[in-house]
Formats: C-alpha cells, structure tokens, sequence
C-alpha cells in the first residue's frame, strides 16, 4: 500500500471518527452503523495485518531514508485511525486480534529498533516516529486496557519498551521547550505508562524496581506544565500500593499528587476515571 494511498485513507475514516467530532444526525447514525462492517473488512483483507508487518519490518534506524520514514508515519497514522475509531464493544474483536498476533501492531520493536541503537542524540524525524508509534501506543490502551496490560506483560517486549522509555524521556524531556512533536513524545509516553500500571500491581512493583529508578527521575526533572499527565500517572503507580508511594514519596511530592486526584482536573482525567472504574469492578468481584 503506497504511502499516498495510506494518508488518502486516513482522511477518509476522519468522519467516522465520531466521539471526538460533531456531525450531523445522519451521518452520525451511518457512521456508526458502518464503521463495525468497515472495520471488520480492513481485518479480513489482511490490510491491518500487512500495516503491521510495514512497522515490524524496520530493523535499523530509519532517519537517513526520507522515503521510508513518510512511509512509517503514514502506516502508524492509518493504524492509529482504525484504532481510533473502533468502538468499544464485541465489534472490536478481529482488531484487537491482530493487535495481539502482531505485538501492538509491531510498534514496540519499531521503537526498539529505530531509537535504542542512535542513543540518546535522536534525530528530528526519528523524534516524529517515535511521537506517532507512542500516540498509536496509547490508542490502543485507550480501546482495550486488558489487552494492552496482557501484551506488555510479556518480559522481552516490556524490557525493549523500558529501554525506549529511558532513552527517550532522557533526550526529549530536557526539550520540550523547542517543538511540539518532542512535547507529544513525553505526554503519550507518559501516558502509556500510566495505562501500563492501573490496578496493576505486578506492572507497579516494575517500576518502583532500581532498574526503573531513572524512569522516575527523570519524570520528577519534567517541566511543571506536564504535572497534568505526570500526576494522574503517579496515582496509577501508586494506587494500592503502599511500597509504591514510599519510593514516589522520594521524588514527588505525595500530598500535591493528591490534591490533583480530589481537583476538577483529576476528576475529568480519562485515565483516573479508568482507574477508579475497574477498582470498583476489582472490589465488587472480590465481594
């Protein structure tokens, strides 16, 4: 699938994006109708799956080949659409599938392999693969939580992931004063890490391990103007945790965390909402 025909796409599923655009009533209601049969479609072709294997293919940095790297960013751009507009219900089956089969769609070794071996000196349009693989990353979290947790809990890919994570918040953290795409990398990464560990214990006790102890430093060296996604992912970390916030409690101010969790903001968060939703669910099954 060439790279123009990939964008022309993506702009043609932009409508049927319909929880985060307003449309009129009856496109609104063909949107839906249609958008389980369209889905269901792109599965059965092997479109999904050979979107996939465009990002599993890549096994070296990328930066020097302007062709590859629109290629890339046009297919994580596609993905990320099909994602996106996947509703949340048994529809959603044969794409979560391919999810599974394909390691979150192969962006992790993506990341893997275009970030680890350049260090921690990205170059500008690794730093846009990277701001589109972690914005795919966190659609997926957002479409199924479960499935999410269940394919980072295998122990090669989450290592590979660490080492991204690291590197990354290492290099783009000090900048995100300079462009927007930098600034994208650290919210979707920090976000990703947040859905990683809700109601999590075993993804929890990771990152409080020294292993990820500079995970956390180098989240609590973030400019303030990122508490508003640092925050609700530290109440990820530590929710339930006690041994969790004893570590947080060394680089972060717990109280301050706290009284993001009662403010307006931390209410409306998407991610506490989450959190606090299948904490309730837990507690409920364990009645």
């Amino acid at each position: 699938m060439s790279t123009e025909l990939m964008l022309a796409v993506t702009v043609v599923l932009a409508p049927f994006n319909v929880l985060k655009q307003p449309h009129p009533k009856v496109l609104l209601e063909s949107a839906i109708t249609r958008l389980p049969d369209i889905l269901s479609y792109a599965v059965s072709i092997g479109l999904i799956d050979a979107l996939s294997k465009k990002c599993m293919k890549i096994r070296e940095p990328i930066e020097a080949h302007q062709s590859v790297v629109l290629s890339v960013l046009a297919c994580l751009g596609l993905l990320t659409k099909f994602t996106d507009v996947c509703p949340k219900n048994s529809s959603s089956s044969k794409l979560l599938s391919v999810v599974k089969s394909t390691e979150l769609f192969g962006t992790i070794s993506l990341l893997y392999a275009t970030i680890v071996p350049v260090g921690e000196k990205i170059p500008p349009r690794t730093v846009s693969v990277a701001a589109s693989a972690f914005n795919l990353i966190l659609t997926i979290a957002n479409l199924d939580l479960d499935v999410f947790q269940s394919i980072m809990g295998q122990e090669s890919l989450l290592l590979q992931y660490l080492d991204v994570v690291t590197i990354l918040l290492k290099y783009c953290g000090p900048k995100t004063n300079e462009n927007r795409e930098t600034q994208a990398v650290i919210v979707d990464l920090v976000a990703t890490l947040g859905f990683l560990c809700a109601n999590n214990k075993q993804n929890q006790n990771r990152f409080i391990s020294d292993q990820s102890s500079v995970i956390l430093k180098s989240l609590s060296k973030l400019p303030k103007s990122f508490d508003i996604v640092v925050y609700p992912t530290l109440l990820c970390l530590t929710c339930d945790n006690d041994g969790a916030k004893n570590v947080i409690g060394k680089e972060f101010d717990l109280k301050l965390i706290e009284d993001y969790e009662k403010s307006d903001s931390g209410k409306k968060n998407k991610m506490l909402m989450l959190l606090h939703s299948n904490s309730k669910e837990n507690n409920k099954s364990n009645k």
